[in-house]
């Protein structure tokens, strides 16, 4: 029975995760990876009461203005942006779902600008960041609730990649 509830589990995951656009390839970043076992670091943690648990990945809300190519998770502005753009995502779910949403590292706008090499060291400190997070969920969650694993831009190619870890 454990076993089926998994698979359901991740034939979900897997079904969600065919809809997300994907941005970035797989990889690991060599900066540190950002601490998710505080709620710090969560623009939501287990908010709502539904009967799924939703991972929602932010898309792209740093502008870069500062020149930087990822997101400071000290820039309250940006994290308040973030917050915003992830309320407008959310309420497809909200009712159903009880919420997880990480900050994250993510790419600024003018990352996209630059070729594939250039870009590739920021894309990988973003997804090492939602990898972190993933698995601080995957460690705390309740292993019998469905998971809705959802990203929109940036935050639907960074979600695939743990996806795939994940099946291995």
């Amino acid at each position: 029975m454990k076993n089926a509830k998994m698979m359901n589990r991740i034939l979900c995951v897997c079904l969600l995760v065919l809809m997300i656009v994907t941005c970035v390839a797989c990889g690991t970043g060599s900066e540190p990876v950002t601490n998710y076992t505080g709620a710090e670091n969560w623009a939501f943690y287990a908010e709502g009461s539904g009967d799924a648990d939703l991972f929602f990945i932010c898309p792209t809300v740093d502008m870069g203005t500062n020149g930087n190519y990822n997101m400071s998770l000290d820039d309250e502005v940006t994290k308040a942006n973030f917050v915003g753009a992830t309320r407008m995502e959310l309420g497809i779910y909200d009712a159903n779902a009880t919420v997880y949403v990480p900050y994250y590292r993510q790419v600024s706008f003018p990352v996209y600008s630059m070729t594939r090499e250039q870009a590739e060291p920021y894309f990988l400190i973003a997804y090492a960041d939602v990898k972190a997070a993933f698995e601080a969920y995957l460690k705390q969650c309740d292993e019998s609730r469905p998971l809705i694993l959802a990203g929109f831009s940036q935050g639907g190619g960074n979600g695939h990649s743990p996806v795939e870890r994940f099946r291995q």
